[in-house]
């Protein structure tokens, strides 16, 4: 593939998912790692460590901007890492300054995460494909741990009185993840209700799966797909499309689908989180979004608050 300018064109979840594990290093390095080096080896540990963390911040600011630098940068600082225990306490024998035995094997593992995805980026460089593809167990468990740090229970219930389901309902989840809007849905429409947990990962379906057997929930069935339901016209009543339509290179694909199942008068929730957009795979804004569904797709707006955009299909 010819290659024109030094962007990066590999799938977002692999940038999220460096771009995570290299935060929690800075944050080692600055609560932890330069006081150590310092009792270490006085000033020489302490401006090495300070040009790691640099070139940590700076590898983050090139993958957010999708530059290719970024990956190496990265790796560079990873494979450091991976040494940088072996040498000290196993080598050399220098104990933890704060004698926590288990320390250096801490560091070791985050050195294998960072090369880890780091090669991840440097495979799947240039791999857009038709369809998407589905994260790797690593990089969905790490995004569902974000999620679940972001989430609050209070936030889901409002979101749902904003939409009123009902009992009896038909809801859809657009990429279901790790089931905060799917579970709560599926008690909210009842036994007599129906919910669909959409979703292109196999773990996010797995993981929906197994919460819904252990709460005995047995209104929900799972779609494994990217974009296409199965569903028929004009079938759903509501829809959540949550943070989602960034990290797809297909939008107006997925609005066309949901549009095509939703029935005049249903209720369709979107949001797109910083998170999702920080490492975005369409240049399509929410406020391009949003008017391409009144537009184009003939919803209209019926709430839009801090919270998720609630929109209505018309008749």
């Amino acid at each position: 593939m010819e290659r024109k300018n030094n962007k990066l064109q590999s799938p977002s979840i692999y940038i999220q998912a460096l771009v995570a594990v290299l935060l929690v290093q800075i944050g080692h390095k600055v609560v932890r790692e330069i006081q150590g080096s310092i009792a270490v080896a006085g000033t020489v540990g302490f401006v090495s460590m300070i040009i790691i963390t640099v070139l940590l911040i700076i590898s983050i600011i090139l993958l957010l901007v999708r530059n290719r630098l970024g990956i190496f940068m990265a790796l560079f600082c990873g494979i450091t890492m991976l040494f940088q225990p072996v040498v000290y306490h196993g080598i050399l024998g220098i104990p933890d300054v704060n004698g926590v035995w288990w320390y250096p094997f801490f560091s070791f593992f985050q050195g294998v995460l960072i090369v880890y995805f780091s090669i991840g980026l440097l495979i799947n460089e240039g791999k857009l494909q038709e369809t998407q593809k589905p994260m790797s167990w690593f990089a969905f468990n790490i995004m569902r741990i974000m999620m679940g740090i972001s989430r609050r229970k209070s936030k889901i219930e409002n979101e749902m009185g904003a939409l009123e389901i009902k009992s009896g309902s038909t809801v859809l989840d657009f990429g279901c993840g790790p089931g905060y809007n799917t579970i709560p849905a599926s008690r909210e429409v009842g036994r007599h209700g129906k919910v669909f947990a959409l979703d292109i990962s196999p773990e996010a379906i797995k993981l929906v799966k197994n919460k819904a057997s252990l709460m005995q929930l047995s209104n929900i069935s799972f779609i494994h797909s990217d974009c296409r339901t199965g569903l028929d016209d004009n079938s759903v009543d509501f829809v959540f499309l949550h943070n989602v339509l960034p990290m797809t290179e297909h939008p107006i694909e997925i609005l066309e689908e949901i549009s095509r199942v939703i029935k005049p008068e249903g209720k369709l929730s979107y949001k797109s989180g910083g998170g999702s957009r920080m490492a975005a795979k369409n240049s399509m804004s929410d406020t391009h979004i949003i008017n391409y569904l009144e537009d184009k797709l003939t919803f209209e707006i019926v709430e839009n608050t801090k919270g998720p955009t609630i929109l209505k299909k018309k008749e």
